[in-house]
């Protein structure tokens, strides 16, 4: 295999090249507003020692994992012009190996979501439950794959984002407990322009690599300044739909990275949007943790599993928290 200039690859393929190989460090986010979509019902329906909150977590890891699959399958030069996300530009696996595991991940993914919809607490079969999945996987289709992909058009790629990570994944959480989505979802809105505003602060780090493969984001198209002013104005519109829908977590996150925003706004520079970015995703972790305290168990074990595994397989440190 070919390598690029300084990574250094350890060892031959393993079954953990295809675990890391679903970006687990993405995950945290999705689980996170999925669980605190769960806490917005009035009744407890996490547990620690439940199946099928174990099998609401695991659903969604393969559901969101296959989406970050596909995406790396359509992204290889971009990835490889930013230097991350090894596994396909170095050969580790291959393009017809990774459509094979996209595929039996998508279908495990429906499988599980049915056995959910299935034992609603409610009663009866969660639909909804098993139509926000299709969406979610409908949704990663059209943003990596087709002529015109929506990850090439800034404002449909940012529409795939907010919808996919945000609305739907906050909505998930809903159906999980077997409450009517129309009552949430002035809720689900202030994770739309959450996760809007973080999503804007990540393009920012990967413009160079995404100009070279030819990428059309908010940051390539329009410059970093316009991005990270839009992140702005998106935490500061989370900051009020979160106090209309009387969403304290969600309200206190927000208010506490809104000067990160602003300083990334002014001088909108890789690291301080990384920073931004981060921020917000570490606070509404601890969120999460606050309503389901087992969630920090995950968290931790994702976290160092990812660090020791790339120090191994690639001798660098990934991930960070700054």
């Amino acid at each position: 295999m070919n390598e690029t200039p300084d990574i250094r690859i350890a060892g031959r393929r393993t079954p953990l090249d295809y675990l890391f190989f679903l970006r687990p460090v993405l995950l945290p986010p999705v689980w996170t507003i999925a669980i605190l979509g769960a806490n917005a019902v009035p009744f407890d329906v996490l547990s620690s020692t439940s199946w099928r909150t174990t099998a609401f977590l695991l659903q969604l890891g393969l559901l969101f994992g296959a989406v970050y699959a596909l995406n790396q399958i359509y992204d290889i030069e971009s990835d490889r012009q930013n230097r991350k996300l090894h596994f396909l530009p170095e050969g580790i696996i291959t393009i017809p190996a990774a459509w094979r595991f996209t595929i039996a991940l998508n279908a495990t993914a429906l499988l599980l979501a049915a056995l959910i919809a299935r034992t609603r607490p409610s009663g009866g079969f969660g639909y909804d439950y098993l139509l926000l999945t299709l969406a979610i996987m409908a949704l990663g289709a059209v943003y990596s794959a087709g002529p015109s992909p929506w990850k090439n058009r800034p404002i449909l790629g940012l529409s795939a984002n907010i919808l996919a990570h945000g609305a739907i994944v906050y909505l998930l959480g809903v159906a999980f407990t077997g409450e009517r989505l129309t009552d949430n979802l002035l809720a689900a809105l202030g994770y739309v322009s959450a996760v809007g505003g973080v999503y804007l602060m990540t393009t920012i780090a990967d413009v160079p690599g995404d100009q070279q493969a030819g990428k059309r984001t908010v940051s390539v198209l329009w410059g970093a300044r316009v991005a990270a002013a839009l992140a702005f104005v998106l935490v500061l519109a989370t900051v009020s739909l979160a106090w209309v829908a009387k969403d304290w977590l969600l309200f206190g996150c927000a208010v506490l990275v809104t000067p990160l925003y602003l300083s990334a706004t002014l001088k909108p520079v890789a690291r301080f949007a990384s920073r931004a970015a981060k921020a917000s995703v570490a606070l509404l972790s601890l969120a999460a943790v606050f309503v389901y305290p087992s969630y920090l168990l995950l968290l931790a074990v994702g976290f160092i599993g990812t660090r020791l595994f790339f120090h191994w397989r690639f001798r660098m440190t990934y991930p960070t928290l700054t």
